[in-house]
């Protein structure tokens, strides 16, 4: 994978679209997510009334999702399981296992993965 491709979590994808200085770097970087972390961002515009960054979200980043197989899934529950106490949501642990999986950076604001290896932590 490129040097310079990322995973971006769907915290950094708000931020990127919102204009957060912190991502500056990271808005022309090559990027995967998935489509479960477009549909968390889609929502979290929605609910602010925010049609325009909805379908912005969607045009720019469509033709940059991945998708875990059937055996990264169980990765994925076991990588969870074995995280509890903390409370990743299974969209979390989805773009956290797949990133470190192909070896690429998760980008992220989320507190929770700020000491996680493989983690690009911005705010």
């Amino acid at each position: 994978m490129n040097d310079n491709t990322y995973f971006f979590d769907s915290y950094a994808l708000i931020e990127i679209v919102r204009g957060n200085p912190g991502y500056q770097e990271y808005v022309h970087a090559s990027c995967l997510t998935t489509k479960m972390n477009l549909l968390e961002v889609v929502y979290a515009f929605l609910r602010e009334e925010k049609i325009e960054a909805a379908l912005t979200i969607v045009k720019e980043f469509q033709n940059k999702v991945i998708e875990p197989d059937a055996f990264t899934m169980i990765e994925i529950a076991a990588w969870k399981l074995q995280e509890k106490p903390k409370t990743f949501s299974f969209i979390d642990c989805l773009g956290y296992v797949l990133a470190k999986k192909m070896g690429i950076p998760f980008l992220t604001g989320d507190e929770e993965f700020k000491d996680k290896e493989n983690v690009v932590f911005v705010r």
